[in-house]
């Protein structure tokens, strides 16, 4: 059975040896990859560094890197602080692994300020 609302009919998650997912691959009904209907994308590449993730990408069919059609962007990298873990910045970046705008945010990027209680403040 094929999803038509997603444009696959299964899906494949591998995880490393922490239990994060480290990558996701899309189906046909043939076993061919096939492209995230809207998304643009047939699998999904994750960084994880002491349990954080600090990169995702996305792939075309061809194996090569593609552009999150919603995103506007072809990955995504995070920061974190190093004395309280939580995440400081996230970057877009294109096929070229440069910085891109994301059409869907306007901006290449965001820096994570918190107020005193920790939570993100705007």
């Amino acid at each position: 059975m094929c999803r038509e609302d997603m444009g696959y009919a299964r899906s494949c998650s591998r995880y490393n040896s922490n239990g994060n997912e480290i990558g996701t691959a899309y189906y046909d009904t043939d076993g061919n990859r096939a492209a995230v209907k809207g998304a643009g994308y047939a699998f999904t590449g994750r960084t994880y560094i002491k349990g954080r993730l600090i990169e995702q990408r996305y792939y075309g069919i061809d194996g090569k890197r593609n552009l999150h059609s919603e995103e506007s962007y072809a990955s995504v990298k995070y920061q974190y602080d190093a004395n309280n873990g939580k995440r400081i910045s996230e970057s877009y970046y294109g096929t070229d692994k440069e910085p891109i705008i994301s059409e869907k945010y306007g901006c290449t990027g965001f820096l994570y300020q918190y107020d005193p209680y920790g939570e993100v403040s705007y």
